[in-house]
């Protein structure tokens, strides 16, 4: 597949590459390349942050368009109290290829965020949020601290003229 431009959301949204796959193949085919690849290259300044605010009291949401293979091991590996992904749709232990539910991207996060609020007991302006793509931007104005980690240069843009911190944990 050639791809030429930037993808756009229905493509991110796209998951007809794991029809027939077998889940729990993928789910540890996934916890291998966590264990192997994300743990060892997560920022050592973001856990220190996140251990730093969970000290403090807080409570960790993590809400990502990522399948939630993918998703699981990060939010256990962060130990946040929530998890909102990408979740997939399973016939008999194998993949759709169908999503279930809303695919947090962009907008939506901003509205799924809304609809568990209530439940979650989340107060937007004490709360802070943490995010490194543009699409993000829609539910980052909700909180009453907005930091761009590692930001594209769009969101960078935003960030600075929303007044957001800007930092890089690389």
């Amino acid at each position: 597949m050639i791809l030429i431009g930037r993808p756009t959301h229905s493509f991110r949204a796209n998951k007809t590459y794991l029809t027939g796959r077998k889940v729990s193949a993928v789910q540890n085919a996934a916890a291998v390349f966590f264990r192997e690849q994300v743990e060892p290259a997560f920022a050592a300044k973001g856990l220190q942050e996140i251990s730093y605010l969970r000290e403090g009291g807080c409570r960790t949401l993590l809400i990502s368009g990522a399948p939630d293979f993918l998703a699981e091991p990060l939010s256990s590996f962060l130990q946040a109290d929530f998890l909102i992904c990408t979740r997939l749709e399973a016939v008999r232990q194998h993949f759709s290829g169908r999503i279930w539910g809303i695919h947090p991207y962009g907008i939506a996060k901003r509205q799924l965020l809304l609809d568990v609020a209530p439940r979650l007991e989340i107060d937007f302006l004490h709360s802070r949020v943490f995010a490194n793509h543009h699409s993000d931007a829609h539910h980052m104005r909700f909180f009453g601290s907005a930091t761009a980690v590692n930001p594209t240069c769009k969101l960078r843009r935003i960030a600075r003229r929303g007044g957001w911190e800007v930092v890089y944990w690389h």
